[in-house]
C-alpha cells in the first residue's frame, strides 16, 4: 500500500487536505478498505454494503481532496476488483474472477464493462451511479450474462428482485442454459427512504419448469419483463411476456406457446389472463390466478380443441414409461407412434397449491369425434373390451362420438361418465385412472347395435344382457375381466319383485346421460368454431 499527502485525523476534511492512495490486493474488510468506504460513500450506501457482508480483494489508485463546500471529500481514481462475495436475498454469491475498472469522479462513478465470473455463471456489467446530495443515490446499469447450469440459487439471487418474485410465484425453475440479454436496472434511494427499483430485459432459457394450474416442463423459449417496486409494497408491480418454442404440459407436448403474467400488488395476486399454445395441430387456451399470500394457491381453466386423441395418448404413454423407467432405473422408452383415434375437444377447471400435486381438485369434460380414419378397434381399451363383452370382433367402424366427464382429485381422475358410440357398438362406463402411470379401475357395459351373422336373434340379445366388463392394469396394458350384468334380471325384476343394485342404477343413469349428450353434441358446432358437428 502506498499513501502520500495530508489527511485529517480528528476533524472534518477541509481545504488543503489531499491524499493519494495506491492500494494493492487489498481486502474489502480491511482497515484501509473501511476508511475508503467511509470517506467516499454516503451512510445509506455504506450501510447497504455492510448488510450484504461484501468481501473480496481489489486494487485501487485514488485521490482524495477536501473542500470546505462539500459534505464529504471528493474521491477520484480507479478501483480494480479481483474477486468478491456478498449476500443477496439470503444467498451468498461469489465471483471468483473479476476483470474491469470502476472509475470514480466528482459526482459518483462509472463501470465501463466489467466481466464477472462465478461458479457456472458469468455477467458483463455496465453502469453509473450518482451521489445526488443529502445521502441520495441513483444507480443505472445494464447486465448481460448467462448460466450453464440453469437457475442455480446464486443465479436466482442475481436476478432483479421483481423478476425473482414473479418466478417464485410461478414455481419457475430452469435446468438448461440461461442467457440474460440487456437487463436494465435503475435504483434510487435516499437517507430517509428505502430504495425504489425498476428493471426490464429479456431472459432466454431451456428445459424450464413452472406451475400455471398444470405443471409445465421441458420448456424452451424466452421471457420479456418490466417491473417496479417501492418501499412498503408486499408485491412488486411487474409484467412478463413469455414465449415458448416447445414444452410439455400435463404430459402433453406443445409448441408455439405464449402467455402474459402480471401482478396485482393490491390483492397480492399474480394474473395469467391468457395462455395460448399449439398441441399436435390443435389449440390449447387457458387462464390462471395465483394467490401469493400464505400458501401459494392457484385457480386455472383450460380449453383444448381439434387435438388428435392418438397424439395425446402417445404422449401420456411415453410420460408414464419415463416415470416407470426412472423408478426402475432402466432406459427410458421411445415415444410410441400415434394412431388415428379421433379428435378431442376438452375443458378443465382446477384449483390447488403450487408444487403440491395431491392438492389438485378440478372438473373436466372430454369430447371425441371420429375424424378421418378414426376406428373403434384402434381406440385403447376398446378392442379387448368389445371382444369380451360382445363375444366378437366388430367391424372396423368409424367412431361417431365419445365422451368422458371426470373429477380431478390429486393424482386421480374419477370418471363419472364414459360413453362411446359407433355404428356397431355402444359402450357406457365409469371408474378412475391414476396419474402419471395411467393405472385403471373401470367398469363398462356394452351393447351391439348391428346384427351378428349366423348367431340367432335370441343369442344376440343375450350377448347384450349378460356381461359387465371390468378393466384394470394400465392404458398401455389393460387387464379385462367380466362379471354377470343384469339386463336380463331387470326384465325379470317386474315379475319376481327383485330390485336393481346401486351399480346397475348407476350404469343405467350413465347410459341415459350419455345418450342425451350424444344427441346434443352430434349437431352442435365444434368448440373450435367450425360449423361442422361431430357428424354422422
Amino acid at each position: 500500500m502506498l499513501v502520500s499527502g495530508v489527511a485529517p485525523v480528528s476533524r472534518a476534511w477541509g481545504a488543503g487536505d489531499a491524499l493519494t492512495l495506491g492500494l494493492r490486493d487489498m481486502r474489502v474488510r480491511s482497515a484501509a478498505g473501511a476508511t475508503v468506504a467511509s470517506t467516499m460513500m454516503p451512510e445509506g450506501l455504506r450501510g447497504t454494503i455492510e448488510s450484504a457482508e461484501v468481501a473480496g480483494r481489489f486494487d485501487a489508485d485514488l485521490r482524495v481532496v477536501g473542500g470546505a463546500d462539500r459534505e464529504r471529500p471528493r474521491v477520484t481514481g480507479e478501483i480494480k476488483p479481483h474477486r468478491f462475495e456478498m449476500t443477496i436475498a439470503d444467498q451468498r454469491v461469489t465471483a471468483e474472477e473479476v476483470a474491469g475498472i470502476i472509475t470514480l469522479d466528482d459526482t459518483g462513478g462509472t463501470v465501463e464493462t466489467m466481466r464477472v465470473v462465478g461458479d457456472g455463471w458469468w455477467a458483463d456489467l455496465r453502469g453509473r451511479w450518482d451521489l445526488a446530495g443529502s445521502g441520495a443515490v441513483i444507480v443505472e446499469g445494464t447486465i448481460d450474462g448467462g448460466s450453464e447450469r440453469g437457475l442455480t440459487p446464486e443465479v436466482e439471487a442475481l436476478l432483479p428482485t421483481e423478476l425473482r418474485e414473479a418466478l417464485e410465484a410461478l414455481a419457475f425453475d430452469v435446468e438448461g442454459p440461461i442467457e440474460a440479454d440487456n437487463i436494465v436496472l435503475r435504483v434510487s434511494s435516499s437517507e430517509s427512504g428505502g430504495p425504489v427499483h425498476a428493471a426490464s430485459g429479456r431472459v432466454v432459457f431451456a428445459r424450464a419448469t413452472a406451475e400455471v394450474g398444470v405443471r409445465v416442463s421441458d420448456a424452451s423459449g424466452y421471457l420479456d419483463f418490466e417491473s417496479r417496486s417501492e418501499p412498503g409494497t408486499a408485491l412488486s408491480n411487474f409484467g412478463i411476456g413469455i414465449v415458448l418454442d416447445e414444452g410439455q404440459a400435463a404430459g402433453v407436448r406443445f409448441d408455439n406457446a405464449a402467455t402474459r403474467v402480471t401482478s396485482d400488488p393490491t390483492s397480492r395476486t399474480v394474473l395469467v389472463p391468457a395462455i395460448r399454445a399449439n398441441v399436435h395441430g390443435g389449440r390449447l387456451s387457458g387462464s390462471a390466478i395465483l394467490h401469493t399470500e400464505g400458501d401459494a394457491t392457484y385457480e386455472a381453466e383450460f380449453r383444448a380443441s381439434g387435438v388428435p386423441l392418438g397424439e395425446l395418448l402417445a404422449d401420456w404413454e411415453h410420460t408414464a414409461g419415463i416415470a416407470r423407467a426412472a423408478e426402475e432405473e432402466t432406459l427410458a422408452p421411445d415415444r410410441p407412434d400415434a394412431e388415428a383415434r379421433g379428435i378431442v375437444d376438452a375443458g378443465l377447471s382446477v384449483t390447488g397449491t403450487l408444487g403440491d400435486a395431491a392438492s389438485r381438485r378440478g372438473r373436466g369434460r372430454v369430447l371425441v369425434g371420429g375424424g378421418q380414419g378414426a376406428r373403434v378397434l384402434r381406440l385403447p381399451l376398446l378392442l379387448p373390451l368389445i371382444e369380451v363383452s360382445n363375444l366378437q370382433v366388430p367391424r372396423n367402424d368409424p367412431l361417431d362420438f365419445g365422451e368422458a366427464v371426470f373429477i380431478l382429485d390429486g393424482d386421480r381422475m374419477v370418471f363419472e361418465r364414459l360413453g362411446v358410440f359407433a355404428q356397431s357398438v355402444e359402450i357406457f362406463g365409469y371408474g378412475q385412472m391414476w396419474l402419471p402411470d395411467l393405472r385403471l379401475d373401470l367398469r363398462f357395459s356394452s351393447r351391439a347395435t348391428a346384427r351378428l351373422p349366423v348367431v340367432s336373434r335370441i343369442l344376440e340379445r343375450l350377448r347384450d344382457e349378460l356381461i359387465m366388463t371390468r378393466v384394470g392394469g394400465t392404458v398401455g396394458d389393460p387387464r379385462v375381466s367380466t362379471q354377470q350384468f343384469t339386463r336380463t334380471r331387470r326384465m325379470l325384476a317386474g315379475v319376481i319383485g327383485d330390485d336393481l343394485t346401486d351399480e346397475e342404477r348407476r350404469m343405467l343413469d350413465i347410459e341415459r346421460q350419455s345418450r342425451e349428450s350424444e344427441r346434443r353434441e352430434w349437431r352442435a358446432p365444434r368448440p373450435s368454431g367450425s360449423d361442422e358437428g361431430w357428424g354422422r
